[in-house]
C-alpha cells in the first residue's frame, strides 16, 4: 500500500466515526429509491430475447409474419383411452371443445378433424362414423392430424398476427393502465362464465351471462375486439395460456357439462355427465404461448426453491465467518442492499431479466459482498487481537476502532480495488454476446459486484466500528472458540501447500499432467443444445413435450420456408417444382411432415376432376384455391403473396440438436438447388424456430471467444499494472487460465456441450479466479517492496532476489493469505452449489461447472502460483551472479 494513501484512508475512517449516521440515513434513501423501482422489474421467460431487434434473421421473419399475416400456433394434442377417438360421444365433445376455443381472444381460427363431425349425414351414430372416417381418409391434409388407429389427434388454434397485439387502439391510450392484476382476474372470471354454445369470436356487451367486467368497461373496452388490440404479445400470450389451461382441465375432469336434446332436436340447459374411464382424453398444448407460459410458471416454482436454498446458506456463511455481531447484521444488509438495487435500478430502466438468468447477478451479489467483508473484517480482527495482546487490556476505544479500521483498509484497499475492477470488466465483457437476455444479465452482475464493493467500504466499515468494546474477543467466548476451529481447519491446508512448495518438480509434474490431458480435451468441445439437454427432463412441461414430439403425429419443431419467385408461382411448372422440392425434403431424416398450397390444389382437384394434377391454367388454379377456402375455412394469404410473387411451405421436424438443425438446414439449401435449376428465378430463404435455434450455434460460438477474449486481456493489462512487471504478469495469467481449461475438459468428460447458460461461466470465471491471484501476488509483491526498501532501493527498483528472501516473502504470504482465500472460494461454492438443487439443467451444470473452476482456481494459486512466482522473482539472481564473477561488483541480490 503507498503510504500517501495512508492520510487519504485516515481522514475517511475519521469521517465515517463521526457521520455514519448520515451515511446510514443516505443509504436508506437509497434503499428506498431502488426498492420501489422492483414494482416495475421484468421477470420472464422470453424467447423472443434470444436475438437482437436488429438482427438480420429477426428482421426477416418480421417481414414473412406481415407478408403471410402469420399468428402463433397453438396445437391441442388429444390423446384418447383405450376405447379409441371414434365413438360419437367423444367427438360430441371435441366439437363442443372447438367451438369453446373459438370464443377464447386473441382467437383466428381453430382447426380439428373433428370439425366435420357435425356436417357429417347419417341416420345412426355408426352411419355417422362411417362418413366421417371415408371423408378424413380421402384428404392428406387431414390425415397428418390424426394417428392411423385413431388414439391421438389435433386441434390446431391460431392466434391473430402480432400487429393485432401490439398496436392500441385509441380508447385503450386513454384507458391505462388497463391490464392490472384485478382486470386479469376479472377477464378469467368472465371468461369461464360464457356460455359454451355461442359461436364467433366478438360477442356481444350485454345478454344473459355476457356482461363484460366492470374494469373493461370503465376503460372503454366493450367487445373482444377491443381487447385483442390492447395488449402485448407476450401479455397476450400469457392471458390466452391462463385461459387454455382451465378450459382444457375442465374437459379432463371425471364429469363434464354437455347441452341436452329434446325430441325434436333442440338443445337444453347443460347438463352432467359421466366420462366412462376408456373414454377420458387427455390434453397436451403445445406452442410458443403455452410453453412460454408452462415454462415461466414451473421455472417460477424452481427459483423460489433456489433461492430459498441460497439465502439459507448466505446466512450460514455470514454468521460462521464473521467474527463479530455487528459484522454479521453490516455483511447482511450489504448482500439485502445489494439484491434490491441491482433489481430496483432494472426495474427503473425497464430491463427484462430472463428468470434463467436472474441467479447470477444474486449468487454473484452475495458472494462478492461476503468475501470483500470477510478480507476486512479479518483484517480487523487481526489488530483487534494484536491491540489486546499488546496493551495488556480488553478495552477498544473509539480511537482504537478508527486505528483498526485505517490499518484493514490499509492493507485491503489496493488488493479489493483491483479485484473488484478485474470483476466488473471480465462481467462487462457479456455485453459482446449478441443475445439481450446475456448482456442484460452482464449489466445486472457487474453493478451487483460495483455494489458490493461500495457497500463493503461503506455500509459495513461503519457497522465495525459499532462493535463492543472488547467483550466478544475474550478467550471464552463462542465467536473466540469458533475462530479456533477455523484456525484448526486451515492448518492441515497451509501444510499441504507448505509441502507442495517444497516439493516444486512434483507439483509442477502433476499441474503439467492435468494442462496436458485438458489441452487433450479441449478440441471436442462442442456447442450445441436442445430442449432435452438445456431444460433437462425434470419439469413435467418439458416431459409432455418430449412425448408429444415422439409421438406419431408430433413434431419436435417447425420452420418456414419462404419460396420468392421471379415468375408467377402458381404456374403449372412452377408447382410441378415446388411439389418436388418437398418430396425431397421428406426424404430428409429430420423431417416428418411438409405442408403447402400444392397438397390443398391437389385435394380438389382429386375429389373435383377425380385425379390429383395441376391445372393447366393459372386461373383454375386460383378457383381451386377459392374452392379449398370454402371447403376448409383456410386463408391462402398464409401461404401465397401474389404482391411479392412468394409461397410458404411449412415444415414440421422432430426434435433435434441445434448441430443437427444446421446441418439439415444446409441439406435444406442443397435439395433446393437440385428442385429449382435457375438459382437466380427462385430464391429460398429458411426461417423459423428451428432455424434460429440452428443458428444460435454460430452467435455462442462467436459471442463465447469474444467475451473471453476481452475478459482474458482485461486480467492481463491489470496484471501488468499492479505487478509493473510484464514479466511476472505473464506469469500470474497461468494459474487464471488452469481453472477454465479444467472446466473445459469436465463439460467433455460429463458428456455436455456448451449452451447459451453454461457458456457464461468463462468469463465469469476468470474475473473470480483472479481475485485469489490479485490477493496472493500483492501481498508477496509487498513484502518483497519492503525488502528492497530495507535495502535503500527504491519501490519498483533493482527487483532481484535471493532463493531465501523469495522463500520467506511466499511463506509468510501463505499464512496471511491461505485462510482468506479458502474462506472466499468455499462461500462461492457453497452459494452456487445451490443451482445444484434446480429442476433445469443448464442451471445445475452451470453450478457444477462453476464450483470445479472456483476449486480448480484455489488450488492453482496456493499450490501452483508460489511456485512459479518464486522461478520469476530468483532468475534475476542467476544473471546477477554471473555478472558478479564477471566484473568483480556486487550486486542487490547479494
Amino acid at each position: 500500500m503507498d503510504k500517501r494513501q495512508s492520510p487519504a484512508i485516515g481522514r475517511y475512517s475519521n469521517w465515517l466515526s463521526r457521520r455514519y449516521i448520515l451515511l446510514w440515513l443516505g443509504w436508506a434513501l437509497l434503499l428506498a429509491g431502488g426498492g420501489s423501482g422492483l414494482r416495475f422489474l421484468k421477470l420472464n421467460v422470453n424467447t423472443d430475447r434470444f436475438f437482437l431487434r436488429q438482427d438480420e434473421n429477426v428482421l426477416a421473419s418480421q417481414e414473412f409474419e406481415q407478408k403471410y399475416r402469420i399468428g402463433e400456433n397453438v396445437g391441442i394434442y388429444v390423446q384418447a383411452g383405450t376405447a379409441g377417438l371414434l365413438r360419437s360421444e367423444l367427438l360430441d365433445r371435441l366439437s363442443l371443445l372447438s367451438r369453446e376455443l373459438e370464443l377464447l381472444p386473441f382467437v383466428r381460427s381453430v382447426r380439428s378433424p373433428a370439425d366435420i363431425w357435425q356436417q357429417s349425414l347419417g341416420d345412426t351414430p355408426e352411419e355417422r362414423l362411417t362418413k366421417f372416417r371415408e371423408f378424413h381418409a380421402g384428404f392428406e391434409e387431414t390425415t397428418a392430424l390424426h394417428s392411423a388407429d385413431w388414439q391421438s389427434m389435433w386441434l390446431l388454434t391460431e392466434l391473430y398476427p402480432d400487429s393485432q397485439y401490439v398496436a392500441p387502439s385509441d380508447r385503450a391510450k386513454e384507458a391505462e393502465p388497463l391490464l392490472s392484476p384485478e382486470a386479469l382476474a376479472d377477464v378469467q372470471d368472465y371468461f369461464a362464465h360464457v356460455t359454451r354454445r355461442s359461436a364467433g369470436s366478438d360477442l356481444p356487451a350485454s345478454g344473459p351471462g355476457l356482461q363484460l367486467p366492470g374494469v373493461l368497461e370503465q376503460a372503454g373496452l366493450h367487445t373482444l375486439g377491443d381487447l385483442q388490440v390492447e395488449l402485448e404479445k407476450e401479455q397476450a400470450g400469457r392471458v390466452f395460456a391462463r385461459l387454455l389451461s382451465r378450459l382444457l382441465s375442465r374437459y379432463q375432469m371425471p364429469r363434464y357439462e354437455m347441452p341436452g336434446t329434446t325430441e325434436t332436436g333442440t338443445e337444453t340447459e347443460l347438463e352432467q355427465q359421466t366420462v366412462p374411464e376408456n373414454q377420458r382424453l387427455r390434453f397436451i398444448p403445445v406452442g410458443i404461448p403455452v410453453n412460454s407460459y408452462r415454462l415461466e410458471s414451473e421455472m417460477s416454482a424452481d427459483l423460489a426453491k433456489v433461492f430459498g436454498i441460497a439465502g439459507l446458506l448466505c446466512l450460514l456463511c455470514i454468521f460462521l465467518l464473521m467474527g463479530s455481531r455487528p459484522a454479521a447484521v453490516g455483511v447482511l444488509l450489504c448482500v439485502l442492499s445489494n439484491v434490491i438495487l441491482v433489481f430496483g435500478l432494472s426495474g427503473w430502466l425497464g430491463l427484462a431479466t430472463d428468470k434463467t438468468f436472474v441467479m447470477i447477478p444474486v449468487l454473484l451479489g452475495f458472494a462478492s459482498s461476503i468475501s470483500y467483508c470477510v478480507h476486512i473484517e479479518k483484517s480487523w480482527q487481526a489488530y483487534r487481537r494484536k491491540h489486546r495482546h499488546d496493551s495488556g487490556r480488553g478495552r477498544f476505544r473509539m480511537e482504537d476502532k478508527k486505528e483498526g479500521l485505517r490499518q484493514a483498509l490499509r492493507r485491503n484497499i489496493q488488493p479489493l480495488s483491483f479485484a473488484a475492477l478485474t470483476t466488473v470488466l471480465s462481467l462487462l465483457s457479456f455485453v459482446s454476446v449478441p443475445i439481450p437476455m446475456i448482456r442484460t444479465a452482464g449489466l445486472q452482475s457487474a453493478f451487483a459486484v460495483s455494489l458490493s464493493y461500495l457497500l463493503s467500504l461503506t455500509l459495513f466499515c461503519s457497522m465495525l466500528l459499532l462493535c463492543r468494546n472488547g467483550k466478544d474477543v475474550g478467550p471464552g467466548s463462542g465467536l473466540a472458540r469458533l475462530r479456533q476451529l477455523r484456525q484448526m481447519a486451515y492448518a492441515p491446508i497451509i501444510g499441504a501447500v507448505l509441502f507442495c512448495y517444497r516439493h516444486r518438480r512434483l507439483s509442477l509434474g502433476f499441474a503439467g499432467v492435468l494442462l496436458l490431458g485438458s489441452l487433450l480435451l479441449l478440441p471436442r468441445l462442442r456447442v450445441d443444445m436442445s430442449t432435452e439437454s438445456v431444460l433437462g427432463t425434470r419439469f413435467s412441461y418439458v416431459r409432455q413435450l418430449m412425448e408429444v414430439s415422439r409421438s406419431e403425429i408430433g413434431a419436435g419443431g417447425f420452420y418456414n420456408i419462404d419460396l420468392l419467385f421471379a415468375d408467377e408461382p402458381l404456374q403449372k411448372v412452377r408447382l410441378q417444382q415446388v411439389m418436388d422440392f418437398e418430396q425431397r425434403l421428406r426424404q430428409t431424416d429430420l423431417v416428418k411432415n411438409v405442408t403447402s398450397i400444392t397438397a390443398f390444389i391437389l385435394n380438389v382437384q382429386r375429389v373435383y376432376r377425380g385425379q390429383a394434377v395441376f391445372p393447366d391454367e393459372i386461373r383454375q388454379t386460383e378457383r381451386a384455391l377459392l374452392t379449398w377456402e370454402r371447403l376448409f375455412g383456410g386463408r391462402r394469404s398464409e401461404w401465397y403473396s401474389p404482391e411479392t410473387k412468394s409461397l410458404r411451405i411449412l415444415v414440421q421436424v422432430r426434435q433435434g440438436s441445434s448441430q443437427e438443425n444446421l446441418a439439415h438446414i444446409e441439406e435444406v439449401r442443397h435439395l433446393a438447388d437440385q428442385a429449382f435449376p435457375g438459382a437466380s428465378s427462385v430464391r429460398v430463404r429458411p426461417l423459423g424456430g428451428v432455424f434460429q435455434l440452428a443458428i444460435m450455434n454460430r452467435y455462442i460460438t462467436n459471442g463465447l471467444l469474444r467475451s473471453f477474449g476481452l475478459s482474458l486481456l482485461f486480467v492481463a493489462v491489470l496484471l501488468f499494472i499492479l505487478l509493473r512487471s510484464l514479466r511476472i504478469g505473464l506469469i500470474a495469467l497461468v494459474p487464471n487460465l488452469f481453472p477454465v481449461m479444467l472446466c473445459g475438459a469436465a463439460v467433455v468428460l460429463l458428456g455436455r456441450h456448451l449452451e447459451f447458460v453454461s457458456m457464461t461461466v468463462g468469463p465469469m470465471v476468470i474475473g473470480l479466479a483472479v481475485d485469489d491471484t490479485i490477493y496472493f501476488l500483492g501481498h508477496v509483491k509487498g513484502r518483497l517492496d519492503a525488502r528492497l526498501r530495507h535495502k535503500g532501493c527504491k519501490d519498483g527498483a533493482g527487483k532481484s532476489f535471493s532463493r531465501k528472501e523469495v522463500d520467506r516473502a511466499v511463506k509468510h504470504s501463505l499464512y496471511q493469505v491461505v485462510p482468506a482465500l479458502v474462506t472466499t472460494t468455499l462461500i462461492l461454492c457453497v452459494l452456487f452449489a445451490s443451482l445444484l438443487l434446480s429442476n433445469a439443467a443448464n442451471i445445475r451444470f452451470m453450478g457444477l461447472y462453476t464450483i470445479i473452476a472456483m476449486l480448480a482456481a484455489l488450488c492453482s494459486d496456493i499450490f501452483l502460483a508460489p511456485i512459479l512466482l518464486r522461478r520469476a522473482y530468483v532468475r534475476p539472481v542467476r544473471l546477477a551472479s554471473k555478472r558478479r564473477h564477471a566484473t568483480g561488483i556486487d550486486t542487490p541480490a547479494e
